[in-house]
């Protein structure tokens, strides 16, 4: 299951915006597709504003980083030991 909340820290309140189940074996898709998928409900469809976008660290792909890096959003995800981070 990969999900999608939405969290206004003004409000003191958060929503769920999306859920995916990730089932490679099912329909095919890699596991950066449902972000991809969900990416482009919340941004181009529903318009939600935001500034920044925390991430499990199974998300911390260079793919991913560059694109929210083109978004020009702040992004937050723990790396896993075996990642390695060129500056």
């Amino acid at each position: 299951m990969v999900t999608c909340v939405y969290v206004n820290p003004q409000q003191d309140r958060f929503w769920l915006i999306d859920d995916r189940i990730y089932d490679p074996q099912g329909d095919g898709k890699t596991k950066l597709d449902p972000l991809k998928d969900m990416r482009s409900v919340w941004v181009y469809q529903k318009c939600l504003p935001f500034t920044g976008v925390l991430m499990d660290s199974w998300y911390a792909t260079k793919t991913v980083m560059l694109h929210r890096e083109q978004m020009q959003k702040t992004y937050s995800c723990p790396l896993k030991t075996n990642r390695r981070v060129d500056e």
